[in-house]
C-alpha cells in the first residue's frame, strides 16, 4: 500500500455545507440533521437529508431514473468507505464532500486529491516520492493513530470512560515516538497528548500526572520561539497548569515561574486584544500570591495597580467585575493596613459600595459584603472620619445581621459587634434607642450563645466577652478565585 492509500485509510469526512470534520459516516448524518446542513436538488431547490433521498427525488419528479445499481466508495486507492450510492453523479458528490486529504508532513488538509497532491509537490517537494509509491512508513502510521486516538478522544469526552482515555495517551505517545525531533508537527503531537493528560490527572489527581503535563508544556513552549503566532497561548497553558500544582504543593519556583511567563504573555497581548484584561488579572492575582508570602510591598503594589488597569478595560456587565472589585479592596486593605494610607481606605469604601451595587439581592455573599464594607466605614471613623462614616457603617451592620439566621454560628457576634457600635454612638450623642437596641442585641447574642457555646458566659452580665477586635468575619474572607479556560483555577 503506498502512501496515498494510507491517507484514505483515515476515514476523515466532512459536511459539505460547514466543513466540520467527522470520523465516521453516522456521525456526519447525525450532523446534517441537526444542523440542516442538506442535500439540495439544482432543478427545484428542494433540500433532503441525504445524497440517496435527493437521488430518488430526482428519479421520480424530474424523470431522470437513477441506476438501480449502488456504487460503493472505494477512492482512488480502492479504500472501503462503506458509504454507498445510488448513482455516479451522487457517488461523485460523495468523494468531494466527505473526504479531506491531510498532509502527512505539516498536516495541512485538502477538499480534492489534486489540490492534496499539488500541496505536496510545491511545499515538500515530493513528485517523484509520490510517483513511484516510496515513502516514510513510520508517517503513515502517525497519521493513522493520531486518526484513531482524536475518535476515542471524543468518545471519552461523550462518555467518560478512563479506559478509553489510556487507550488515548498510549496512543499519542507512541505518534510522538514515532516524529522525529524537528519535526513541524511534533508541537502539536504535543500538544494534543498534554491535554489527554491533563484530563487524565483532572480523573486521578496523581501528583506525578500532572507534574508530566508541566514537563509537556515546557517542552511545546520549547518549539514555539517568539514571533509564533501561539506563543501567548502557550505561555498562558504552562502558566495555568503551573499555578494548578501551585495550589496544591505551595512552591515558590512554580509561582517565580508563573509570575514570569504572565509577564511575558502580557507583554505579547495587544492593548485591544479582549483576552488582555484576563491577563492582567492573573498577574495581579500571582503578585498578590506572592506578597501574602514574602511581604514584599513592591508586589502589593504591581499587585494593585494591574487590578486597576483590568478595571478600566472592564465594561460594567463583565462577569468577572465583582470579583476583580473585591480583589483590589482586598489588595488595598492589606496596604492600608502597612502604610494606614486614607486614600487606600476612601477607595476600598467606593470598591465595595461598587461590588454591592451589581451583587443580586439573593446572592449568598451579600452579608459578607455588608459586613466588610461597615467594617471600612467604621475604620474610617475611627480614624478620624465624619459621623455619617458611624451611621453607615450600623446601617450595614443591620442590614447583614438580617441575612444572619437564627442559627447562623456568627449571628452571637454579629449582635455582639453591633451592639458595640451602637453604644459607641449612644456615648457621643446619648440617643436613648442606640442604648435600648444595644442592650437589646447583648441579651439575644447571650441567649443565643450561652447553651452551646462556653466561650460565652450562660449567666451574669449581658455583656459577652470577645477579643480586641474581634470580628463576626475575617478580613479577605470572600477573595473569589477565577477558573481558566480549561476548568482549572486560574492564577
Amino acid at each position: 500500500m503506498d502512501l496515498d492509500q494510507s491517507v484514505w485509510k483515515l476515514n476523515i469526512h466532512q459536511c459539505h455545507i460547514c466543513h466540520r470534520l467527522f470520523s465516521t459516516i453516522g456521525g456526519l448524518a447525525s450532523h446534517r440533521k441537526a444542523k440542516k446542513h442538506l442535500f439540495v436538488c439544482s432543478i427545484c431547490n428542494q433540500a433532503f437529508v441525504t445524497s440517496e433521498r435527493l437521488e430518488g427525488h430526482r428519479s421520480d419528479a424530474h424523470s431522470r431514473p437513477g441506476s438501480s445499481t449502488r456504487e460503493t466508495c472505494s477512492g482512488p486507492f480502492d479504500y472501503q468507505c462503506n458509504e454507498h450510492s445510488r448513482s455516479s453523479s451522487d457517488f461523485s458528490d460523495h468523494l468531494s464532500s466527505f473526504h479531506k486529504y491531510p498532509c502527512p508532513k505539516c498536516g495541512e488538509r485538502y477538499p480534492s486529491f489534486t489540490e492534496w497532491k499539488w500541496h505536496l509537490q510545491a511545499k515538500h517537494n515530493t513528485q517523484s516520492n509520490t510517483a513511484s509509491g516510496t515513502h516514510d512508513s513510520a508517517m503513515v502510521q502517525r497519521l493513522s493513530l493520531i486518526c484513531r486516538a482524536d475518535r476515542l478522544h471524543e468518545q471519552f469526552k461523550r462518555d467518560g470512560a478512563v479506559d478509553i482515555l489510556e487507550e488515548t495517551i498510549t496512543l499519542r505517545r507512541t505518534v510522538l515516538d514515532l516524529t522525529p525531533l524537528g519535526h513541524p508537527a511534533r508541537r502539536p503531537y504535543l500538544i494534543s497528548l498534554a491535554d489527554s493528560v491533563y484530563d487524565w490527572f483532572r480523573e486521578k489527581g496523581a501528583k506525578e500526572v500532572l507534574d508530566e503535563v508541566v514537563t509537556l508544556w515546557r517542552n511545546v513552549l520549547g518549539l514555539t520561539p517568539p514571533g509564533n503566532p501561539d506563543r501567548r497561548s502557550t505561555l498562558v497553558n504552562l502558566a495555568d497548569r503551573l499555578y494548578e500544582r501551585f495550589r496544591k504543593e505551595g512552591s515558590m519556583a512554580d509561582l517565580s515561574e508563573i509570575i514570569a511567563l504572565r509577564r511575558v504573555a502580557l507583554v505579547d497581548i495587544p492593548v485591544n486584544d479582549p483576552n488582555r484584561c484576563a491577563c492582567l488579572v492573573n498577574l495581579a492575582d500571582c503578585l498578590y500570591e506572592k506578597f501574602k508570602t514574602g511581604h514584599a510591598i513592591v508586589d502589593l503594589d504591581e499587585a494593585i495597580t494591574l487590578w486597576r488597569a483590568a478595571l478600566k478595560i472592564m465594561l460594567s456587565g463583565h462577569q468577572e467585575r465583582p470579583s476583580t472589585l473585591i480583589n483590589l479592596a482586598d489588595g488595598l486593605y492589606e496596604r492600608f493596613r502597612w502604610k494606614g494610607s486614607m486614600a487606600d481606605l476612601s477607595e476600598i469604601i467606593t470598591l465595595w459600595r461598587a461590588a454591592l451595587a451589581v451583587l443580586l439581592a439573593d446572592d449568598p455573599n451579600r452579608r459578607s459584603y455588608l459586613i466588610n464594607l461597615a467594617d471600612c466605614l467604621y475604620e474610617k471613623f475611627k480614624a478620624g472620619g465624619a459621623v455619617v462614616d458611624l451611621d453607615c457603617a450600623i446601617t450595614f451592620w443591620r442590614a447583614a445581621l438580617e441575612l444572619t439566621p437564627s442559627d447562623h454560628q456568627e449571628r452571637p457576634s454579629t449582635l455582639i459587634y453591633l451592639a458595640d457600635r451602637l453604644e459607641e454612638r449612644f456615648q457621643k450623642f446619648g440617643s436613648a434607642e442606640d442604648l435600648v437596641d444595644s442592650i437589646n442585641f447583648r441579651r439575644t447574642a447571650s441567649e443565643l450563645a450561652s447553651p452551646r457555646n462556653h466561650d460565652f458566659p450562660s449567666s451574669g452580665p449581658l455583656t459577652i466577652p470577645m477579643q480586641p477586635g474581634q470580628k463576626p468575619s475575617k478580613w479577605g474572607a470572600t477573595r473569589i478565585p477565577r477558573p481558566d479556560s480549561q476548568g482549572g483555577i486560574a492564577g
